[in-house]
């Protein structure tokens, strides 16, 4: 009986020193896990916080083209330099810092989100194109046929794209709203490389009001001679300028800088090359050839047309691209352009792919068409063709390249800024704030 009461004495002894050991033990466990979930509930809040401030921060930044461009040349924004707590969400405060960059007509939002116990932060960063007419060809609709090839920049279209003969081929990327209509035969939002259409991300974006009254004034502050070898029409306004008031014609015109070209009613071209930006309110047709030779970069340009083949041009190549060469004009290995040197050039022997190509642009910078567009000739352009009405008669023989500093520089009146990358951060609290 003894022995019994000391074994049942023993396990209640052991019960009292395990009960010892894991009651502690659990208890600072439940303390834990109510910090760890205080904590939680601060992180959300405070991240939660930094996504509202980068709203708050994409409608500055699209608030208007002068705040854009304000913020481009280094101009501070008054609440959005991290000089202001924001306090107007529930749990906690905000700051917004925008900045130009990282690249090239990119802003940057970079935001910092705190709890209202100011324990947790969590930061944002953001960057933004301007995201207006960054492609190769924009319009309304697109029907491309015969020999017309989009090179180095996406094609993309509120409507549908309809390609036929060597505008049929694998490149470059294709958005649409409506349907793609050729190579290839597949659905798209298959694989992100060649047909995206039905608005597949990132889409078609709004389409950009241009400023013509912009483009106007510089027309009118733009020399076009009449003479040799310039050959401009006599019936500008002002005299001698480069503003049209009606329909004209344009034989053999040609521009040695770049400038603005503004026609208020339709105009046809017939060879020549037109250096800058090409303005027409009614309907644009291109017969002949172009005259342009230059290289790229051009060393003593005037910007927008300092630079070379855009960095990411490759990109429009993804299913042929390899690390052979000359799979494309520019191509020098796999995802790598020529950025020191290609030529657009006539005569003697047609060189490799990589090095230049034996054409003549009609046209190096942003051609704007509000009417009908169409060529027939062998007119090249480099740069953006922009045709709100839809592009459908490109024919001929014509090749589009696609220049990313052009895109950059073209005036708008309304802003829809593309989100180019979206970053956590470990931007802490600004110092300056309480």
């Amino acid at each position: 009986m003894k022995n019994k009461k000391g074994q049942v004495l023993v396990g209640v002894i052991v019960l009292l020193v395990i009960l010892a050991i894991i009651i502690p033990t659990m208890v600072k466990y439940v303390q834990n896990e109510a910090r760890w979930s205080v904590k939680q509930g601060q992180n959300t809040n405070a991240f939660q916080l930094a996504e509202s401030a980068v709203d708050r921060g994409y409608q500055k930044i699209a608030e208007s083209t002068s705040t854009w461009e304000d913020i481009q040349n280094g101009i501070p924004q008054a609440g959005f330099s991290f000089d202001t707590e924001y306090s107007d969400m529930s749990g906690g405060t905000y700051a917004i810092s925008l900045t130009s960059g990282p690249e090239s007509g990119e802003v940057t939002v970079l935001t910092v989100g705190r709890d209202k116990q100011k324990k947790e932060t969590r930061a944002l960063k953001v960057v933004y194109s301007k995201g207006d007419v960054n492609s190769a060809m924009y319009a309304n609709g697109i029907a491309a046929s015969g020999g017309v090839v989009i090179e180095w920049g996406p094609m993309k279209s509120l409507g549908s794209i309809v390609l036929t003969g060597a505008s049929d081929v694998e490149y470059p990327r294709k958005y649409a709203v409506g349907s793609i209509t050729g190579w290839p035969s597949i659905s798209p939002c298959t694989d992100n490389l060649e047909n995206w259409a039905y608005n597949c991300s990132p889409g078609v974006p709004p389409p950009p009001s241009i400023y013509l009254k912009g483009y106007e004034d510089e027309a009118k502050a733009t020399k076009c001679p009449t003479a040799n070898p310039f050959k401009f029409p006599n019936t500008a306004s002002p005299a001698g300028s480069c503003y049209f008031p009606g329909n004209t014609s344009f034989n053999g015109t040609t521009m040695t800088s770049s400038g603005t070209v503004y026609v208020n009613g339709n105009l046809s071209v017939n060879n020549g090359f037109l250096y800058g930006n090409l303005i027409v309110t009614g309907n644009l047709g291109f017969t002949g050839n172009g005259a342009g030779q230059y290289h790229i970069p051009t060393a003593g340009a005037v910007a927008p047309f300092t630079g070379g083949i855009p960095e990411l041009a490759w990109k429009e190549y993804m299913k042929l691209d390899t690390a052979a060469s000359d799979e494309y004009y520019g191509d020098i290995g796999f995802q790598t352009v020529n950025s020191t040197d290609f030529w657009f050039k006539s005569g003697g022997a047609t060189p490799a792919k990589s090095v230049g190509i034996k054409t003549n642009p009609a046209v190096r910078g942003f051609v704007y068409c509000a009417g009908a567009l169409s060529s027939t000739g062998a007119a090249n352009f480099h740069g953006v063709v922009y045709s709100p009405s839809g592009i459908s008669g490109l024919g001929g023989n014509s090749y589009i390249f696609y220049d990313d500093n052009v895109a950059k520089a073209i005036l708008t009146d309304t802003i829809y800024p593309s989100r180019v990358s979206w970053l956590d951060s470990k931007q802490p609290w600004p110092a300056g704030l309480p």
